[in-house]
């Protein structure tokens, strides 16, 4: 996959030109100045020849954004553009497409858990899967403990507390520990209809008001659930202020009012202060 990003520094914007393959997800960037169709050109093709030359890749069909700089989708002289010329002469398929988000409710299937505490084939939240991957960055996993009396095999400690754990043996002539780096996990975005994302929302109270309400008040029991009321249905259902504009949690003890009202009050502020020292 072929695509282009705009970054600005100092008033001037220059661009991003990268080759991404699609198997192995190695990619190469340069940055340009403009992204004139020979611009583009030149630097796909050094782009190119990093990766072939790197890695031994033979490319079978590139896939663009539809931009004037790759060719247009729909041009009937494609023959005289640069890039279409340079796929051509390379033996390249070329195929334009469109780059869209979807949405996925937020929710991400584990493919991979890694030294994570969630389960292969599980859909959690994708912050929850995000905040679990930051947890393991630095993270050391205990192969062998060694003659440590406070480390067990399969143990998740700091590289620092692993490092004066075995500094703490050595002086004592025992054998250290042996450790590895902590594998993250790895996920896939999931796409959910309505009747499966509204019953697998983090809410007990807006997953028991859509359907399958006593089924989801049961588990919400049996689990120990806890409603923290984050988002707006919930927050409807019991009757507080939805948690958007100046009903965010943040903004519960602001005080609107004109600058005349807050110049007096500073000002009746002021003349308290200064009575209370005479």
């Amino acid at each position: 996959h072929l695509s282009r990003s705009t970054i600005s520094n100092d008033n001037k914007k220059y661009y991003l030109v990268g080759v991404v393959d699609g198997c192995s997800r190695v990619a190469w960037v340069e940055v340009v100045e403009d992204i004139k169709a020979l611009t583009v050109m030149f630097a796909t093709l050094r782009c190119f020849n990093q990766i072939i030359n790197n890695y031994e890749f033979r490319f079978e069909e590139i896939l663009t954004d539809n931009g004037p700089e790759f060719g247009r989708k729909d041009s009937k002289r494609k023959d005289n553009h640069p890039f279409e010329r340079m796929c051509e002469e390379m033996n390249i398929k070329h195929r334009h497409t469109m780059p869209y988000r979807p949405q996925t409710n937020g929710k991400v299937e584990i493919v991979d858990a890694g030294d994570t505490r969630f389960l292969e084939k599980t859909s959690v939240n994708k912050w929850e899967f995000l905040e679990e991957n930051d947890n393991m960055w630095g993270m050391k996993v205990i192969e062998d403990a060694g003659e440590s009396e406070i480390l067990q095999a399969g143990q998740k400690i700091s590289a620092r507390k692993l490092r004066d754990e075995n500094s703490m043996l050595k002086r004592k002539d025992l054998k250290g520990a042996e450790a590895r780096d902590a594998v993250p996990a790895t996920a896939n975005p999931v796409l959910q209809g309505i009747t499966r994302a509204s019953l697998q929302t983090d809410s007990f109270i807006s997953a028991a008001s859509f359907q399958e309400t006593t089924k989801v008040l049961n588990q919400a029991a049996v689990n120990g659930k806890e409603d923290v009321l984050r988002g707006l249905k919930e927050n409807v259902i019991v009757g507080h202020k939805i948690p958007a504009g100046t009903g965010m949690p943040q903004f519960q003890d602001l005080l609107v009012g004109s600058k005349e009202e807050y110049n007096r009050l500073v000002g009746e502020d002021e003349d308290v202060t200064i009575g209370s020292l005479k």
